[in-house]
């Protein structure tokens, strides 16, 4: 059937993620999901960057947090498919152990910790959005970081799985104090 992608119609990912194969699973979900929270800071930044009243370093800082928002999109559509394909290598490493298994479980950390930073950035974005908008844009700045708080946990969940298993030495405490320090700041 193939793994998702950004080019996949949301019906045909959301009918994959509702079947009966483990990949795409919580971590593609999260990715999504933050890819939508960026799309709704790109869609407000937009509007506010089309009103004539937003001039000089204003709409300097509102285009370079529209890059940034773009950028974590881009990043998030892709991580829906990193994290599925390592998924699938994790369960097949689970045959074999050792080495392989410790390995899998390491990128199965690291690709949802990916989609924590990309959110946690975001966030910190959409909250200065609310500084610039009325009621109804900050619905939608709002629903953003809703959707961005909601990708942000799920993925600090599938890493935090992936951790509880012990026998990763130091670069499963290195990710470790790495989801720690980034749920801070969520």
């Amino acid at each position: 059937m193939g793994m998702p992608d950004a080019s996949w119609p949301v019906r045909r990912f959301l009918d994959r993620l509702a079947s009966s194969d483990p990949a795409p699973g919580g971590g593609s979900a999260a990715a999504l999901a933050g890819a939508l929270g960026c799309g709704l800071g790109g869609m407000v930044t937009r509007i506010l960057l089309s009103r004539s009243g937003i001039r000089g370093p204003e709409k300097t800082k509102l285009r370079r947090g529209l890059r940034e928002l773009e950028k974590a999109r881009g990043r998030l559509a892709a991580l829906i498919r990193e994290d599925a394909a390592v998924y699938e290598k994790l369960v097949a490493a689970q045959r074999r152990g050792g080495t392989v298994l410790r390995q899998a479980r390491l990128a199965a950390i690291r690709c949802p910790l990916e989609i924590c930073r990309q959110t946690v950035g975001a966030m910190k974005l959409l909250q200065g959005l609310l500084k610039k908008t009325g009621p109804y844009l900050g619905a939608d700045v709002r629903a953003g970081q809703a959707l961005l708080r909601g990708a942000f946990r799920s993925a600090a969940e599938m890493a935090a799985v992936n951790l509880r298993g012990g026998g990763l030495g130091t670069a499963g405490k290195q990710l470790q104090v790495e989801l720690e320090r980034l749920e801070r700041h969520e």
